[in-house]
């Protein structure tokens, strides 16, 4: 019954907001550094002439895209500067996904001074435009102290809200949290049901293995009670958290 009351509260406050995470942003290129980029630079350089036209118009999106193409290097040499200014334009026109791409450059200095106070500033423009990954971002820094003191409250706050959205990053953060017993009451089913759904809604290998250690870990703290109300708590869990807008 206290699972199930527990499970009303949080499926309630994740109904209370829609959530968006623009997927193709600089923080998926600082992972594809060790990566092997197949597709050819001629498609990016097309790309990158065709958005700097729809850009030069007026249009967001086209901004956004070539900010993107200037902080991958992809059709145009890598230029942080340049990507910043054009994420500034279209964040002037209300793109989250630019605000978010802003803070991410301040808060791990590429192209500019790192700031974590600038960093703060646009990711929570973007996590008010319920903005996912600004959201869990917003927790880290908080839990972290990055700019800051450190509060684990806040940052179980963000935690939950960019999970709620479906951010796999998120959840293993949260589960982290609940396992350390920060900003939260220690919880290893929770911890385990968090862990568990960031693992089953990781987007790559990569990702898999990162999650791993943790889903595993927390599922030999659990009995076997203890894992099925785990399991059960991850299934309804599941049914209440919304799919990102790509």
């Amino acid at each position: 019954m206290q699972i199930i009351q527990i499970l009303v509260i949080i499926i309630s406050m994740f109904s209370t907001f829609s959530c968006t995470a623009y997927k193709n942003t600089v923080e998926v290129l600082e992972s594809s550094k060790a990566q092997s980029i197949q597709e050819p630079q001629h498609e990016y350089s097309k790309a990158a002439k065709s958005n700097l036209i729809e850009a030069e118009k007026g249009d967001s999106k086209a901004m956004l895209e070539l900010g993107n193409l200037y902080a991958y290097g992809r059709g145009v040499p890598r230029d942080y500067s340049e990507a910043l200014k054009w994420y500034r334009l279209a964040a002037d026109k209300g793109e989250s996904g630019a605000m978010y791409s802003i803070g991410y450059l301040y808060q791990n200095g590429l192209g500019v001074q790192k700031d974590y106070i600038e960093a703060i500033k646009w990711y929570t423009q973007a996590a008010e435009r319920e903005d996912a990954w600004a959201m869990n971002n917003l927790g880290y820094m908080y839990e972290k102290g990055q700019g800051v003191p450190v509060n684990y409250n806040e940052a179980v706050k963000w935690y939950k809200m960019a999970a709620g959205c479906g951010d796999a990053f998120a959840m293993n953060n949260l589960a982290k949290m609940y396992h350390d017993g920060k900003g939260v009451k220690r919880n290893y089913e929770y911890a385990y049901a968090w862990a568990a759904l960031a693992l089953e809604r990781a987007s790559s290998k990569a990702e898999k293995d990162k999650y791993y250690p943790l889903a595993d870990h927390t599922r030999q703290e659990l009995d076997s009670k203890g894992f099925q109300r785990a399991k059960q708590l991850k299934d309804e869990l599941s049914k209440s958290i919304r799919v990102l807008s790509e």
